[in-house]
């Protein structure tokens, strides 16, 4: 919680908690309590029982809402886990970075050669 403790909440800046979360486009029909676009996400935290308990919304549309509102919303947009890998990834070398990059095209190749083996035989 020290990260939400040095950001601004929403509602602190003159800005209703909804209205950030009101930018999502899955926001009408989304029932997730953990929400990466709440100023106040880590107060919500996902309940056992909830019909979603992750964000179905693309990484690229909330890191996009999240960037507008970096004053109140401490990940940007991101879930928890998504910004520690974003973190890790960062204090990373260039050569680490292209050899995994490297590794994930190889691995990607050859994932696509075995699905596309597979559904000749259709």
């Amino acid at each position: 919680m020290a990260l939400f403790s040095l950001t601004a909440t929403a509602a602190s800046i003159g800005i209703a908690p909804l209205e950030i979360m009101r930018q999502c486009p899955r926001f009408a029909g989304c029932s997730v309590n953990h929400c990466p676009l709440d100023s106040e996400q880590d107060r919500h935290l996902p309940h056992p029982s909830d019909r979603e308990r992750v964000c179905p919304l693309e990484k690229q549309v909330r890191l996009r809402i999240g960037a507008k509102h970096l004053s109140v919303l401490p990940l940007g947009g991101l879930t928890r886990q998504e910004h520690a890998g974003a973190l890790r990834w960062s204090k990373l070398g260039s050569a680490e970075r292209s050899a995994i990059a490297e590794v994930g095209r190889r691995g990607l190749a050859k994932w696509r050669a075995t699905a596309t083996t597979g559904r000749a035989g259709l």
